[in-house]
Order: structure tokens, then sequence, then C-alpha cells
């Protein structure tokens, strides 16, 4: 039986990409647009980066913006359409989250409605200082507390000690909804020559100086980081390349790049399995939506036949 992951082989690897993440949604962006991208290309993840400090700043949404995502998180979820979001806790968000702050971090979900938070413990995102052993059993609090939600461990070589308490400790398996994000530099938007192989035994991630003129180089480096990885299902994630400038040189969050990202890739048919199963699961919702309301109206008219009490009536 055919999967319905499209598997891009290269040197012998299995690599299954089902999301694409587009990070810094900030004050810049119409949430429309997103909104229509979203029903365009349901395989995409919006992140919004989490740091007080820098709040309201490019990369940053503000207060309002991040309600108003929130808003419309929850309204596509009421009409069965898919808004993807995901956090991405930096500074003082990430250190409270390592601390095992579990209502701090359950007040951002109730805000924002994130289904995934990533978690960046480096000095570039202000978030250092903390050891290891404590930061992990912080960490697995909040898995546990939230189950609905995946975590994800930015991976690089100030965070290795950090991921080897998680992943690597035989008699304490990481939480089941833990991930791992490989990002060599560090959350500096740096491509890599090649990238790591994924960690055994959990989803694994990648980023690193993606954009519309690297993401097709970096995606054969990341075919081939899953050589000899059966069934290596993966995202990718991007943020300094899909930045751009507004007409008076503003910094701004650019849909006109992440557009262009996403031609590349489905053109190149990376997609391909993850958009011919949202499309089977489009069609079975249709389907049983429509033998649904096919249904009531029969049982509606077998009541009226029957001389049932219309829904004006009083019922005795």
């Amino acid at each position: 039986q055919r999967s319905l992951c499209f598997q891009h082989q290269g040197l012998g690897g299995s690599m299954q990409l089902d999301c694409i993440g587009f990070c810094g949604v900030d004050d810049s962006v119409d949430l429309q647009a997103l909104r229509d991208l979203s029903v365009e290309h349901p395989y995409v993840e919006w992140g919004v980066l989490l740091r007080p400090d820098k709040q309201g700043e490019p990369r940053y949404a503000g207060a309002d913006m991040l309600e108003a995502l929130g808003r419309m998180v929850s309204s596509c979820a009421e009409t069965g359409a898919a808004l993807r979001v995901a956090a991405h806790l930096c500074g003082t968000d990430c250190l409270r989250a390592l601390s095992g702050d579990v209502a701090h971090v359950c007040r951002l979900k109730e805000v924002i409605g994130f289904r995934r938070m990533q978690i960046n413990p480096t000095a570039a995102n202000e978030a250092s200082g903390w050891e290891p052993a404590p930061a992990a059993e912080g960490l697995r609090a909040i898995a546990n507390a939230l189950t609905d939600v995946e975590l994800i461990l930015q991976v690089n070589d100030e965070t290795r000690e950090l991921a080897h308490h998680l992943f690597s400790d035989p008699e304490r398996p990481a939480p089941p909804n833990f991930a791992a994000l490989l990002d060599a530099s560090c959350g500096l938007g740096v491509a890599p020559d090649a990238h790591p192989s994924p960690l055994p035994g959990v989803r694994c991630g990648f980023a690193g100086g993606m954009g519309p003129d690297t993401v097709l180089a970096q995606l054969l480096k990341v075919s081939a980081a899953c050589e000899g990885q059966p069934a290596c299902r993966t995202w990718i994630d991007m943020e300094s390349g899909v930045r751009g400038r507004d007409a008076a040189g503003a910094d701004i969050f650019d849909l006109a790049r992440i557009r262009h990202v996403l031609e590349l890739v489905v053109a190149e048919g990376y997609l391909d399995g993850v958009r011919q199963q949202q499309s089977f699961l489009s069609s079975a919702l249709y389907s049983c939506n429509t033998r649904s309301a096919t249904l009531q109206s029969s049982q509606g008219q077998m009541l009226v036949a029957r001389g049932a009490p219309s829904s004006g009536q009083a019922r005795l």
C-alpha cells in the first residue's frame, strides 16, 4: 500500500516533509492573509516569538496582535479550518518554561491557542544560565501537563547536555509529546554545510538559513541527513529568510517571500504526500457532513410523517 506521505529519496534516505514553519509573525502582518494562506496550504505553521522585553518590535508580536491571532485560531477551529500556530519561547518566557512554570505556559496557550511550543534556551535568545538537569525536569513537567501540545527543544551545541537529559536517558524516556529542532546556528539563521542526522527515536525538524534562495538546496541536505532513517517524518522552519522591507523600509514578515518558498517546495514535490492526505481527509469530511445532513433531513421528514411535534410545538 502506497504511503500517504511523499518520500523524497536522497542518497538512500527517506524524508517525509509534513510541515513548513514560518516564524516571526508580528504587528506587520495581515491576519486575514495568514488565514487565506493556511486554507491554501494547511501544512503551514505560523511561529510566534515570545520574549517579553521585545514584545511589539519586528519579529515579536505585540499583545493586541497575539490576542487577535488567538481569536482567529479559535474561530478557525469552530469552522473546521486549520490555522496552525507554534509558540517559540525566548528570554524570560523560555526560562520560566525551563523552571517548570506550568501556569505561565498555560496562560500563554490560552491567549494564543498554539498546538506546538518550541523552547529556545540559547544566549542569542537571552535564555542562558540554566542548569541542564533541573531544566530537563522543568520541561518534563510542562510536557506532562500539556499533553495536547508538542514541545520542541532547539538542539545545538548550547543545548546538547539538556537534550541528553531529555532524549538519551534509558531509564527515563522523553515524554511522547517531545520533539527536537536541529539548528546548529543556535537560531542565528546561518545555513549549514550539512545537517545532523535525526536523534534516534525522536521526531526532528531542521532549521538554519532557509529562505527562497536556499530552501531547495537545504532540503537536499536534510534528505541526505535522513539517509538510512526509515520513514523520517520531519518539518523545516525559517525566520530570517522570510523577512523583508515595506515601501517605507520597515522590517516586515514578508508574505511574498513566504509564497515564493511555498511555490518552490510544492513544485519540487516535497509536499505531495501531505497534500494528498489532506485532500483525502477534506473529501472524507465533506462526504461525512453530507451524509449527516441527509440523515437529519430524512429523520425530520419521518417525524413529521408520524405526527411528531415540530421544533416550535410544545412537547409533553
